[in-house]
């Protein structure tokens, strides 16, 4: 799973995990609690005219700690980058992107590390070169108890 991938390959200090808008605060503090690390959600807001987007939280204690930015999905990687921003502002010491399925279109990859971000990790439910996690077994075992 991301959550001992995340474990495994990264030596963090003082971890802090972000849901970037509040469709996915569920998960990214379910993944806080495997991690026992500390939880945040930021608020999301887009330009309806630009589609820009906005994010802010009125408390981020993450000044010198590892910020792990979770989401579902990466697309175009404005969301997650508008959190990288926010959260390198804030001081943190490295924000890594954590996801489910890593679209990455277009320049993503390049909007992402234009903010910080320094690592992005996935699964391979979509091929990419982030897709570090197999999760063909997790999903084999889910069908076989479907099916039976």
């Amino acid at each position: 799973s991301l959550v001992s991938y995340v474990k495994k390959n990264f030596k963090l200090n003082q971890p802090v995990v972000v849901a970037p808008d509040f469709g996915g605060s569920k998960r990214s503090e379910a993944f806080a609690s495997l991690l026992q690390a500390m939880f945040v959600q930021l608020s999301k807001k887009r330009d309806r005219v630009t589609g820009q987007v906005k994010v802010e939280s009125s408390k981020l204690e993450v000044k010198g700690r590892d910020v792990l930015v979770v989401d579902d999905i990466i697309s175009t990687g404005g969301t997650v980058r508008a959190a990288g921003i926010v959260l390198r502002e804030a001081g943190a010491a490295r924000v890594i992107a954590v996801c489910s399925h890593p679209l990455l279109v277009g320049d993503a990859m390049e909007k992402l590390e234009s903010a910080g971000i320094r690592e992005v990790v996935g699964t391979n439910t979509v091929p990419s070169e982030v897709s570090k996690v197999d999760v063909s077994e997790a999903i084999a075992e889910h069908l076989k108890t479907v099916t039976e």
